[in-house]
């Protein structure tokens, strides 16, 4: 779309949010002219016009994101009905599993969680929430949603993702990493075992069918003890059920499938090619 038919100003406004990140509470507007890439005057009219709005807070010199924000998370989750259908279903798999569980979708070149239940005894805790954010490569969440990618694009999309070493254990060989995910795709899950979080083991599976994957559902724990095949198994089959109890939910019906997010990356036809 050109940028004659977007308001570009409010476009920076939103890219700006996005610059307070999870890594601080506050941030100067030095910082954030760094982490936004704007320069210092735009980024001081920026954040006056946020905090104007009630989106951020200031205080002397630093500013911070307000609970307003959540205003727009939460009327989301409400219109789509997440606390009357999404979340019960994780809540009664999350005690099935005696953990925790997650459902997940693709946003950008990330894994977004939208909905989460974990039971008191959760075997393991990353200490996420509902909006927060994982890198696809070394998660079994980010594997599956990459899986739902065509093949014949795999390559490319894995050389241009971030590709960071978090463990000692994280794969990062873009061929070993396309055979991963390739082979996500054909077992219908994806385990990964200490390439996020040193001791834990991550396991996810799709919502949807093929062509239209609305998300994946994933759990994680430790590998102390409980890592056995048979353990991965029964937690595969547990997220086989709680994908099919959400892909059945009249809610999430009419969800845009993750698969459309790869169109971009598809090569156009050639001239006098077929479309």
């Amino acid at each position: 779309m050109s940028n004659t038919h977007i308001a570009t100003t409010f476009l920076k406004g939103i890219e700006l949010l996005r610059a307070f990140g999870s890594e601080s509470a506050s941030w100067t507007l030095a910082d954030l002219a760094r982490r936004s890439g704007y320069d210092r005057a735009t980024t001081r009219r920026l954040c006056l016009t946020l905090v104007a709005a009630g989106l951020v807070n200031q205080s002397g010199r630093n500013f911070a994101l307000s609970p307003r924000v959540l205003t727009f998370a939460g009327d989301f989750l409400k219109v789509n009905d997440f606390g009357l259908t999404v979340q019960p279903v994780l809540s009664q798999f999350a005690e099935a599993l005696d953990g925790e569980i997650t459902f997940a979708v693709l946003d950008g070149n990330q894994a977004l969680y939208v909905a989460r239940s974990a039971v008191g005894r959760s075997r393991v805790s990353l200490g996420m929430t509902v909006g927060s954010t994982l890198p696809l490569l070394p998660t079994a969440i980010g594997r599956m949603l990459l899986a739902t990618a065509p093949p014949n694009i795999v390559p490319a999309v894995v050389a241009a993702l971030p590709n960071e070493r978090k463990t000692s254990h994280t794969e990062t060989d873009p061929g070993a990493l396309c055979a991963a995910i390739a082979q996500a795709r054909d077992s219908g899950h994806a385990t990964v075992r200490e390439e996020y979080e040193n001791g834990v083991c991550g396991i996810a599976v799709p919502v949807g069918g093929a062509g239209h994957t609305l998300g994946v559902v994933g759990t994680s724990f430790t590998l102390a003890g409980t890592a056995s095949d048979e353990a991965v198994a029964d937690s595969v089959s547990l997220l086989h059920q709680t994908a099919a109890r959400l892909q059945s939910l009249h809610a999430l019906s009419t969800w845009p499938s993750a698969d459309s997010h790869w169109a971009q990356w598809q090569p156009s036809p050639a001239a006098g090619e077929p479309v």
